[in-house]
């Protein structure tokens, strides 16, 4: 382990022990706010995932999809989308957001659901999916993650992101609040 992988797990584990938020599985019917964070590797991939994300259920009122890019695209391409895109310019030598002004209100806000499609293990998503007052944090399973409320086990997630998707929604009906 390299100091900056050590410098960003202190980071992490400090977040976790600080964060205060009150956990609460829900049933799919009920969530009414949705977070996905999103690490993505084409400007094709940020539309994609917009679309998406955007007709999902109609049952959630408030959906927000934070990305991370790895490069620059040109302005046609962001489609107004620049709040939801990290940049790596954007962030420190560790990995944290350099101004995290306009991703306080991602972290601040009370989240029924926050979904973890950051299969690049990239800082910026961790801190934020750390720091976020989500209800309910879902992730897919993995040994070092151990500030998932929900584990999804899903083979090959990371090419078979749709049905990862799509498992999370199945999990999620079957939680039953009234038992």
């Amino acid at each position: 382990m390299g100091l900056i992988t050590y410098l960003q797990n202190r980071k992490i584990n400090k977040a976790l022990s600080l964060n205060n938020r009150l956990k609460k599985m829900k049933n799919l019917g009920k969530i009414r706010s949705l977070l996905v964070l999103c690490s993505i590797k084409t400007p094709d991939d940020l539309i994609k995932w917009q679309q998406y994300f955007k007709n999902i259920d109609s049952q959630i009122k408030k959906v927000d999809v934070l990305f991370y890019l790895p490069m620059n695209i040109v302005k046609e391409s962001r489609q107004g989308l620049d709040e939801k895109i990290i940049y790596p310019h954007q962030l420190s030598w560790i990995g944290m957001p350099k101004d995290d002004k306009y991703l306080k209100s991602y972290m601040d806000f009370n989240y029924d659901l926050l979904i973890d499609i950051n299969f690049d293990s990239i800082f910026a998503l961790k801190w934020i999916f750390v720091k976020s007052q989500a209800a309910l944090k879902v992730g897919p399973q993995a040994e070092d993650n151990h500030y998932y409320d929900l584990m999804i086990n899903t083979e090959d997630a990371e090419n078979k992101t749709k049905l990862y998707i799509n498992q999370i929604f199945y999990f999620l009906r079957q939680i039953n609040n009234n038992g």
